[in-house]
């Protein structure tokens, strides 16, 4: 399913360099790696993202020579508070390379000024991405990659072969090259302010994909750069009727910039306050209101398996649809009908067949609230409860009860 990862959609990396002085064979590659797997919509997506990631800290291990020191938070343990000890019990040389990479649910805030988002995490707590940037940065590693697939608003493309048991020669020197020798600071969001971000649990996530074939390309040609690399790593991606943007901007160690950064897109400035500047906001429908949170909370209760493929690729635009669209009973019900034919018919009672083209008649021709109510009642009707979250039989009833007071 064509995820969004809410509130933004965005994948930061931060590259950063400083001079080698360390013996070689004690240099180190530290990656810590953050995926949300546990969530319901984007939880398969971010597994493959990891898995993903995972292989290509191996890979750049193996053609590097850097010892690897991994460490991963998932599942259950997705807590802020262990993430950020992580970060900054940190101990880097300054020849080692560090990768931090974050897969999952993102957002920012009114009052957040930098592009790039914050993480959401377990407990609804936020941690921001610049933040992570700026402590890693303060270590001083050779090398520093920081990267988030997640969202930036407030409120299926091929799997790529990292590692291969015959790599090429000058695959080889490619990876030693980006990641060993080479000397830069770069920091890259999945998708720009505005944007959500998307992913397919069958595929991962859209901008990790791409980074990683991207990747793949610029290894197998002669002395890669990390300008050349960043700038077809962040081609806009479009998926359905949904575009995202990535954007970037990059600097060498020595603080000069490589090429302009966008005037829009500033560098960060090192620092070490601690973000979160506010609660992580709820990645279903605390910023719907009304009928447009109770038409989400329906449609969260649908199991993966009575949904269209195709629903997969589009859910992410649907939310922020639905979102945008208020109390516009037109943008409403054009959403509804959206939500429909992303449901299988065998997810559905046999004699809905025979209901729909009716009910979609009345659902084009909706011009009040009621008529939108008594549509949404019988669709929900017509879902099978076997199509739906356990807990739907029991929150059913409260649910009811907000849709008729609507």
């Amino acid at each position: 399913m064509k995820l969004f990862k809410n509130s933004i959609v965005s994948l930061v990396v931060a590259a950063l360099l400083v001079s080698a002085s360390a013996v070689a064979a004690e240099a180190k590659l530290h990656a810590i790696i953050v995926a949300n797997t546990e969530d319901r919509n984007i939880g398969p997506s971010d597994a493959l993202d990891m898995q993903r990631i995972q292989t290509l800290m191996q890979t750049i291990s193996k053609n590097t020579g850097l010892g690897l020191n991994m460490i991963t938070f998932h599942d259950s343990n997705f807590a802020r508070t262990s993430i950020m000890n992580a970060i900054k019990n940190l101990r880097p040389g300054n020849d080692d390379t560090v990768i931090f990479y974050y897969t999952g649910h993102g957002y920012r805030t009114p009052s957040m000024r930098e592009r790039f988002p914050a993480m959401a995490l377990q407990g609804n707590q936020g941690l921001a991405l610049q933040w992570v940037y700026n402590t890693l940065r303060a270590k001083q590693p050779r090398l520093l990659l920081v990267m988030g697939d997640l969202c930036n608003v407030v409120v299926n493309i091929q799997d790529t072969i990292i590692a291969s048991r015959a790599m090429a020669d000058v695959q080889r020197e490619g990876y030693r090259q980006l990641f060993r020798v080479a000397k830069a600071h770069v920091i890259v969001t999945s998708s720009q302010p505005g944007e959500v971000s998307f992913a397919n649990n069958t595929g991962g996530s859209a901008f990790t994909v791409q980074f990683l074939r991207v990747l793949n390309q610029h290894i197998s040609t002669p002395n890669p750069q990390w300008s050349s690399f960043m700038r077809d790593a962040t081609s806009p991606i479009n998926q359905g009727s949904g575009r995202m943007t990535p954007v970037f901007a990059i600097q060498d160690s020595g603080g000069g910039p490589i090429q302009p950064p966008p005037p829009d897109n500033p560098l960060p400035e090192p620092s070490n306050d601690d973000p979160v500047p506010e609660p992580v906001v709820n990645n279903t429908d605390d910023d719907a209101t009304g009928y447009g949170a109770g038409m989400i909370e329906l449609e969260t209760s649908v199991r993966y398996e009575a949904q269209d493929a195709s629903w997969q690729s589009e859910r992410g635009g649907w939310l922020m649809k639905v979102k945008a669209a208020g109390a516009d009973i037109r943008q409403l019900s054009v959403c509804l009908l959206e939500f429909e034919k992303g449901i299988n018919y065998e997810g559905q009672e046999k004699s809905w067949q025979q209901k729909r083209d009716a009910w979609v008649r009345r659902a084009q021709a909706a011009r009040n609230m009621n008529e939108l109510k008594a549509l949404l009642l019988m669709l929900e009707e017509s879902i099978l409860y076997t199509s739906q979250q356990p807990y739907w039989q029991e929150k059913r009833d409260a649910w009811l009860a907000n849709i008729n007071q609507l």
